[in-house]
């Protein structure tokens, strides 16, 4: 009798042994997403239309958001990491970044045009922090299943130090990039010649890490005429071209490939189509 008592115990201790591991497991598994955007983005949106109209510039630029991160114990989580910046409904927002369930703390954010700084937000205790109402550090919950957004105040860097918005310097990181030339030609609404027309273009980059292409692709609008499109340095690009009414056009290029349209364009002609055909990566030519 004895014996089975303690044979009892022993499962009992395991048991709660046990119960307590996986608990401890799902609570360590536990994600959310954690989305940046910009509380005031009129100056930003103004800045976009002014790039793209002035001196009839058509080259397609991207925006960014430098961030760095660092946990409860002080520990960095990203430290200057650059994500996409995108529209939705008027508002500039950020790819998802998804993060341990937890509390974090956004000690730099700075908005890049390309590769130059051209908005930040001032850290508490700098000259410029009395101009934004939560200037920096910003706390981050996360929480499981959910994707929290923040939307930092910035302010336009211009001729301003960095130290003036409490930061040693603006720089990072430098992202390498390739710009080439597109157009894109349609027949028109008789069908009888093709013209140049604008379309949507989307540029997937190739990951070494996982030796296929990104999930999270570069979207372009290709205006009427040559456009130049700035990307970033691939081994391989998609590159899938869509618009109402027209069949999608999609091709894989090397970087190479790609690197000869700096000076000539690459000239692309869509067919009228009215069904709707999904875009996907194709495999990678050997």
């Amino acid at each position: 009798m004895k014996n089975v008592m303690n044979s009892l115990i022993v499962m009992c201790v395991f048991t709660v042994l046990f119960c307590s591991c996986n608990k401890e497991t799902s609570k360590s598994e536990a994600k959310g997403n954690v989305k940046f955007s910009i509380s005031s983005a009129t100056n930003l949106k103004s800045a976009v239309v002014s790039d793209s109209s002035r001196n009839n510039d058509t080259t397609a630029i991207n925006y960014f958001a430098m961030i760095t991160l660092i946990d409860q114990t002080g520990n960095v989580i990203y430290n200057s990491k650059l994500i996409s910046l995108y529209t939705f409904g008027g508002q500039y927002l950020s790819e998802n970044v998804t993060l341990p369930t937890g509390t974090y703390k956004l000690t730099q954010f700075i908005i890049l045009k390309g590769s130059v700084a051209i908005y930040a937000t001032p850290v508490a205790g700098s000259e410029r922090a009395q101009l934004v109402q939560t200037p920096l550090p910003l706390n981050v919950v996360v929480t499981e299943n959910n994707t929290t957004q923040v939307a930092p105040q910035v302010l336009a860097i211009d001729n301003s130090s960095p130290e003036s918005f409490g930061y040693t310097n603006f720089s990072f990181s430098v992202v390498n990039t390739l710009v080439f030339k597109m157009i894109v030609y349609g027949p028109d609404s008789l069908q009888h010649d093709t013209i140049p027309i604008s379309a949507n273009l989307q540029v997937s980059l190739y990951s070494r890490i996982t030796q296929n292409f990104r999930s999270l692709p570069l979207y372009y609008v290709i205006n009427p005429s040559v456009t130049n499109i700035e990307v970033n340095n691939s081994a391989y690009y998609f590159l899938a071209i869509y618009k109402k009414g027209y069949s999608p056009w999609e091709q894989n290029f090397s970087y190479s490939e790609i690197e000869s349209f700096i000076s000539t364009p690459l000239i692309v002609h869509l067919n009228k189509q009215s069904d709707t055909i999904s875009l996907r990566p194709l495999k990678i030519r050997k």
